[in-house]
């Protein structure tokens, strides 16, 4: 009875991993999953996109489970841009996989940066260009309620 509840302590104390982030892969599956785009093309979010019909996120917790340094309240921009990327390229990502980073390319784009730790999750601050993450830094600030 007592090496049964000696292991019993083991287990409950060790963290299960986050299968939504165990691989790039299944971190960009949850991406899409969490925006209910999982069933459509590339080409299916392009042409919503440009007709200018939204997306709505279903799993808040799960999108931001992506993201290794979402900490402030402007960062939900920068995630939205990473969003906007990955998800009309669906069909035709190119992932290049590592053992410190993996890149994910998209047509036309800087590269989407994942690194491990905990699961493997998308960094922001790699993966938004500068000049891009400094505009919607400056207008999330902006539009954000004055009380905040």
């Amino acid at each position: 009875m007592r090496a049964v509840f000696v292991v019993l302590v083991a287990c409950s104390s060790a963290e299960a991993p986050d299968l939504r982030v165990m691989t790039p892969r299944t971190t960009l599956a949850t991406l899409f999953e969490a925006w209910g785009i999982e069933g459509l093309s590339g080409a299916e979010v392009k042409a919503r996109q440009e007709s200018g019909r939204r997306f709505h996120l279903s799993d808040p917790q799960a999108f931001r489970a992506c993201f290794a340094d979402w900490e402030r309240r402007e960062d939900e921009a920068l995630a939205g841009y990473v969003f906007g990327v990955l998800a009309p390229a669906k069909g035709s990502l190119r992932v290049v996989p590592g053992e410190e980073r993996t890149l994910v390319f998209a047509p036309d784009a800087s590269p989407i940066v994942l690194r491990p730790g905990h699961g493997w999750r998308i960094v922001l601050q790699e993966s938004v260009p500068a000049s891009v993450r400094r505009r919607l830094v400056v207008e999330a600030r902006r539009l954000a309620p004055a009380h905040e």
